[in-house]
């Protein structure tokens, strides 16, 4: 008798144990704080989410050339946050022993100011599955941190551009030949999104040619963009003499390209119709399957914009 009670109670010691320390895999997500409500972005537990996000360090953030309210800069910081809780319900989705999801920010070309390259390179995370504690743990810490890390860090970038007034751009069309691929990972594991935030001008003082009617780079005061401020242009011409931008990749059928933030002066605001025509012809023709193209509204409007893109994947 005394040794069937012993064993028991030599059970319920191990069970007790093993439960001190234990990173519960179901509950991974942390409570909203008190008047903090979640965004509203899908879970979605098919895949993993690899999220990639393009800056557009231009004087598109500058203040005195691109005033709004809110800032350009806290536009773009809105955006990121809702990418950030995206990948933290993927997370959930999975559990912190099974997740592998990835989020990653590019600037092309790199920065070079050395402290803006040091924030960026934290600025790129991965889960990574296991079934260790450890494994687990890491992932958590992840997640706990990922919101702060990224508003802190994308704050300080934003800022360091602006107080320096040395706005490096972003090269986006030698991004999409020469990088872009980097944002793929295996599509039977990985749901591939790119996020790029711009005013949609591609421009690069550097990267600059032609080829027939198509080009390397559009900008509102060259003739291939502002000749189709007539409306009966862009609806004849723009396909009829095959006007775009080059070609410069193929078989981008495993990535959803979402492009942001773009913003038409507002005394002209055709060029969203000319911006969008470019931007829709040439991903496209690159094998680009699933992709939107929005300009700039209140972040509210656009954290539903980005739920409604993810709500669905390939």
């Amino acid at each position: 008798m005394f040794n069937k009670i012993y064993l028991l109670l030599g059970i319920g010691l191990l069970i007790l144990a093993s439960s001190c320390g234990h990173v519960d895999a179901e509950t991974v997500k942390d409570k909203p704080k008190k008047g903090e409500e979640r965004i509203g972005v899908p879970t979605e537990k098919k895949k993993h989410l690899n999220i990639n996000v393009l800056l557009d360090l231009s004087d598109r953030i500058n203040p005195n050339i691109n005033p709004k309210f809110p800032g350009q800069k806290e536009r773009d910081i809105a955006v990121v946050k809702t990418l950030c809780q995206a990948f933290k319900n993927n997370v959930d989705a999975f559990n912190a022993f099974k997740a592998e999801a990835k989020m990653n920010v590019f600037f092309h070309p790199e920065p070079n100011n050395a402290e803006v390259a040091d924030i960026a390179n934290k600025l790129n995370v991965a889960c990574q599955a296991g079934t260790s504690a450890s494994a687990a743990k890491r992932n958590k810490q992840i997640y706990q941190t990922l919101d702060g890390n990224f508003s802190s860090g994308l704050n300080q970038i934003y800022d360091l551009a602006i107080q320096s007034e040395n706005y490096p751009g972003s090269n986006i069309f030698r991004f999409m030949k020469d990088e872009v691929k980097r944002c793929v990972e295996s599509p039977s594991v990985y749901r591939n999104v790119l996020v790029i935030l711009t005013d949609g001008y591609v421009y690069y003082e550097n990267e600059k040619y032609q080829e027939a009617n198509r080009y390397s780079y559009i900008e509102r005061n060259f003739d291939h963009f502002k000749r189709f401020r007539d409306r009966k242009l862009l609806q004849s011409d723009f396909e009829k003499k095959d006007y775009g931008l080059i070609k410069v990749n193929d078989n981008l059928k495993d990535l959803e390209v979402l492009v942001l933030e773009l913003s038409p002066p507002t005394n002209s605001p055709v060029d969203y119709d000319i911006l969008k025509k470019y931007w829709a012809k040439w991903l496209t023709e690159m094998g680009v399957k699933k992709f939107d193209v929005l300009k700039t509204e209140q972040p509210v409007y656009t954290q539903k914009k980005i739920s409604e893109f993810l709500a669905t994947g390939l």
